[in-house]
């Protein structure tokens, strides 16, 4: 307890020296007060000192030690000297120290308080700031703008408050009101001369286009930095900026133009704002300023890139448009009388390749190309699958594919203008065919094969064989009747001639179009006919009765055989075999006739002999072997 006085020293409501043990002295408390200026008086700060003696031995030193750390050790809580009733100070603040003096812990023991406060009567300025600090700067720059960089900062002090709901001190709060209190001060400020004019603050809001904040949460400081710009009439929503570029020349294939632009619509405005502002940029009216005259640029650009900013409000935008009209003519946008596009923003780009086999006389025509597009990504992409649809709608790819080839064919090999001799033209059945999609530019690569090689139309591939068994006359050999005298033997012709055989072998295989647009119409017309041996289309038959037409005496007449009598001819055999699942066909023909063979010598009376030929193969080979007798 204290000795007998009526003064009294609470803390925190703690009446701290009366509760010590034994008797101890009153300690003496002393106020000193600082002013704190920032241009003006803003506050002060008021320092309290308390300063005293415990006694009593080792353990009633060490208690009362205690006790009075025990006492203090919390910072904000109020202090309070009292006399009677009456409160002579009282203040809140931080316990800035608190020291024991070096002692043998017995007798006396030295100790000394301190406690530092910001009184709120004292204070002019905002209560519980410190350190403010409001700064604004202007910059003309290059490009035609002014911007405007305004800083404000504060360090805060606690005031007693409860603690904010968002984890941050009493103290930060304070310094973070005080600094959105200036935020919107500036623009009473003094503005330089470059900045006055048409820019009355009083009438247009600068743009934000960045803030940033600086935060020391230990120290309780906060610092905001609002960086602005406006043009020197003060008046635009938006800041927007373009550059142009144009590129053509002797090396270049086209005129190329290309704008990259800014627009910023700040930390105020919106996102929409600035896309708004696009649209109504006419970007493609612009480029065209820039070319010469007679020379107009292709409406759908060759390149579009917009970047979106949303933290900024801002976005970023560069374009290209050249003077290629490869891609279609007319106005875009518009249709002809058959409602279709008069510009198809895309088109196929290939190369042609021509290989000759000098052996088999085969020409190989390959084409490799894709399918571009202009645009903007899906657009490009609908254009593109556009175009590629009407590429292959029915059976039109192969067939635009070998027109495209087959031009470049006739120019190097030879076309309808060249000798009938030489005139040679590619089959539009591919012998490879190969598309490929699906890549980042909606681009679609096709590539295809085609070559001048025999073909019947509506096949990939047709291969016959033919196998001739020839007449040879009938002789007879026996021994010599003289057989012991010189052994001779003896041939007799019996003046009689085998029949000639003629087997003809045809497999036939469909392209994969033909089939599924014209061969399976006639199956479902009648199921259970073989392919193409009907009447109405008989290519088969029309094949077999050419080579029979060939290599036997027949003559055909629209896919029939007919032959003279004297040669008998007949049909030994006939094998027709179809398989759907491989779209192939094939088929046997033998047909056996009187036919003729090599000249027996004994024959060869005159020369007339030689002449007078009967039959078929004597016609072919000059030669004949004259009978009336076939087995």
């Amino acid at each position: 307890m204290a000795d007998n006085t009526t003064i009294s020293i609470l803390y925190d409501g703690s009446d701290v020296f009366n509760g010590l043990a034994g008797v101890q002295p009153i300690p003496y408390v002393t106020r000193a007060q600082q002013p704190i200026r920032y241009g003006d008086h803003w506050g002060q700060l008021s320092t309290i000192s308390i300063n005293g003696q415990i006694t009593g031995n080792a353990t009633e030193l060490f208690t009362n030690k205690d006790a009075i750390v025990s006492a203090f050790k919390k910072d904000y809580q109020s202090f309070v000297v009292k006399d009677g009733t009456d409160n002579i100070l009282e203040i809140t603040g931080v316990v800035k120290s608190i020291n024991f003096g070096d002692h043998k812990y017995y007798g006396l023991l030295d100790y000394s308080i301190q406690i530092e406060a910001y009184e709120q009567s004292l204070f002019s300025g905002q209560w519980g700031v410190l350190s403010p600090a409001d700064q604004i700067s202007y910059t003309d720059n290059e490009e035609g703008y002014i911007d405007i960089i305004h800083t404000c900062s504060a360090k805060g002090f606690h005031t007693g408050e409860e603690e904010s709901t968002y984890n941050e001190s009493n103290a930060l709060r304070n310094a973070k009101e005080f600094v959105f209190s200036k935020r919107n001060g500036w623009e009473s400020k003094v503005k330089p001369i470059f900045a006055s004019g048409e820019a009355d603050f009083s009438l247009v809001s600068p743009m934000l286009i960045n803030s940033s904040e600086s935060i020391d949460r230990f120290e309780g400081t906060y610092e905001l930095t609002d960086t602005y710009r406006f043009s020197k009439t003060g008046l635009d929503p938006v800041i927007s900026k373009q550059s142009i570029s144009v590129e053509s020349g002797i090396e270049q294939d086209a005129i190329t133009v290309t704008i990259d632009g800014e627009i910023m619509a700040g930390k105020s405005g919106t996102l929409d704002i600035a896309r708004t502002h696009l649209d109504n940029i006419k970007i493609f009216d612009t480029a065209n300023r820039f070319l010469p005259d007679n020379v107009e640029l292709y409406p759908i650009p060759v390149s579009l890139d917009i970047k979106e900013n949303p933290q900024a409000n801002s976005l970023s935008y560069s374009t290209s448009y050249d003077n290629i009209a490869i891609f279609g003519t007319g106005e875009f946008g518009k249709v002809d009388s058959n409602n279709s596009p008069t510009t198809r923003n895309a088109y196929f780009d290939y190369t042609v390749s021509l290989n000759t086999d000098e052996i088999t006389d085969i020409t190989t025509a390959t084409i490799n190309g894709t399918v571009k597009g202009r645009g903007n990504i899906i657009h490009r992409r609908k254009n593109i699958e556009s175009y590629y649809a009407d590429m292959k709608s029915g059976d039109k790819l192969s067939n635009f594919l070998c027109q495209a080839a087959g031009e470049v064919y006739s120019g190097v090999i030879g076309g309808p203008s060249s000798t009938p001799q030489n005139h040679h033209h590619l089959n539009a059945i591919p012998n490879s065919l190969s598309v490929t999609s699906g890549n980042a530019n909606a681009q679609i690569s096709i590539s295809a094969e085609f070559s001048d090689e025999d073909f019947l139309e509506g096949f990939s591939s047709v291969d016959y064989t033919i196998n001739t068994k020839t007449a040879m006359p009938i002789k007879v050999v026996s021994p010599s009747a003289r057989f012991k005298e010189n052994g001779h033997y003896m041939v007799t012709s019996t003046e009689a001639a085998s029949r000639e055989e003629t087997s003809i072998n045809v497999n036939m295989t469909y392209d994969r179009e033909h089939y599924a647009n014209k061969v399976t119409s006639l199956e479902k017309e009648n199921p259970n006919a073989l392919y193409q041996i009907g009447e109405n289309d008989n290519k088969l038959r029309t094949l077999v009765a050419g080579l029979a037409d060939e290599f036997t005496p027949a003559s055909a007449n629209g896919g029939k055989l007919s032959a003279s009598n004297d040669y008998d001819m007949r049909l030994v055999e006939e094998i027709l075999n179809e398989d759907r699942e491989t779209r192939s066909m094939s088929a046997n023909y033998k047909y056996s006739y009187h036919g003729s063979t090599f000249m027996d010598e004994r024959s060869k009376t005159t020369s007339s002999d030689k002449k007078n030929y009967n039959t078929f193969m004597g016609a072919k080979k000059d030669v004949s072997f004259r009978t009336s007798k076939y087995y």
